[in-house]
């Protein structure tokens, strides 16, 4: 996978680079940082610029970009074509440290939500042996489902981190087609190898007030139906209700006030962190603290109502009998 990115005009990589040679690792590589690039470098940190794959043996082989070219809308591409040709000015993104994916690594998969999370590299590296972003500007619950097969044979992640469904409602699709194809998505990366999906729900963006009830119904199914089916292999971050406690402000949000902010995210940072971390074996979370009730707390068998456990495992409000990471509660 590689760590780093050059960018050559041609159709071949300099001494001791390598083309990118997969469609799952051209996308992952949009998320890298250290792109040598200055005024297009939107083009690469976004992957809602990757235009898809081809097999044309009239443009660079593997990974190639385009800026300005003729006959090529500009963006990413990936050509299948085992030679290709150079083409104008469009350029190979080449990489001199394509190392062996390791094992078990974190995955963050879905819309633009995932495609402009930023530095999810480095933000959450500590405990994983390596995090790839591949999310896609777009994209919808029903786009992600053909990509688990490939993604899950490339990267084979021990965790994946999805965001989906908002653009499903946007085009016109029902809430219960949503969430079936939620649950599909969700499904297929369990079926193909992964211990954990945590899944961020929607969240209460400005731009978007005449959709927020179907929001709510989507993220209200999974948390009182879908949340209960998966053995604790499947954990979900209520960030609408977890942004209207702390008021929902408009700096929550980008200029468009329909994706996030870098405060926005910082907040998605923090719970997806908790969330990552915990050991408790928490399923459902909003503003950093467990949100299962009663029975549903893994481990509050004892009927206790309104339970919630913050990030560092302690009960708060009712009184147990039961052992919270390591502490046992009377």
């Amino acid at each position: 996978m590689p760590a780093s990115v050059s960018l050559t005009t041609g159709n071949t990589c300099p001494s001791g680079e390598l083309h990118i040679a997969s469609v799952e690792l051209c996308r992952a590589a949009l998320s890298l940082y250290n792109l040598p690039l200055s005024s297009s470098s939107s083009f690469l940190l976004n992957g809602d610029y990757y235009n898809g794959d081809e097999d044309d043996s009239d443009w660079p082989k593997g990974c190639y970009y385009c800026d300005d070219t003729p006959s090529c809308t500009d963006g990413v591409w990936f050509n299948e074509h085992a030679t290709g040709a150079a083409n104008g000015n469009a350029k190979v993104l080449c990489s001199p440290d394509l190392t062996p994916i390791p094992a078990d690594p974190l995955l963050f998969v879905g819309d633009s939500d995932i495609d402009y999370w930023q530095n999810t590299e480095s933000q959450f590296s500590e405990g994983h042996s390596a995090v790839y972003n591949v999310g896609f500007g777009g994209y919808t619950c029903s786009d992600i489902k053909p990509e688990v097969t490939a993604f899950t044979a490339t990267f084979a992640p021990k965790t994946v981190v999805l965001v989906c469904g908002e653009n499903d409602l946007a085009g016109g699709a029902s809430v219960s087609s949503t969430y079936s194809k939620f649950k599909e998505v969700v499904q297929a990366y369990i079926d193909g190898g992964a211990e954990k999906v945590i899944a961020v729900s929607t969240k209460p963006e400005p731009e978007t007030t005449s959709l927020h009830s179907k929001y709510k119904e989507l993220d209200g199914l999974i948390k009182s139906d879908f949340i209960k089916t998966l053995d604790g292999k499947f954990v979900f971050i209520d960030s609408y209700n977890a942004f209207l406690d702390v008021a929902n402000t408009r700096d929550l949000y980008a200029d468009d006030g329909l994706h996030l902010s870098d405060k926005g995210y910082e907040h998605w940072n923090t719970w997806v962190a908790t969330a990552l971390s915990d050991v408790t074996g928490c399923t459902l979370w909003k503003s950093n603290e467990c949100d299962e009730e009663g029975d549903d707390v893994v481990g509050g068998g004892g009927g206790a109502s309104n339970l919630h456990v913050n990030a560092g495992g302690v009960a708060l409000g009712a009184t147990l009998g039961v052992v919270l990471a390591g502490l046992e509660l009377v």
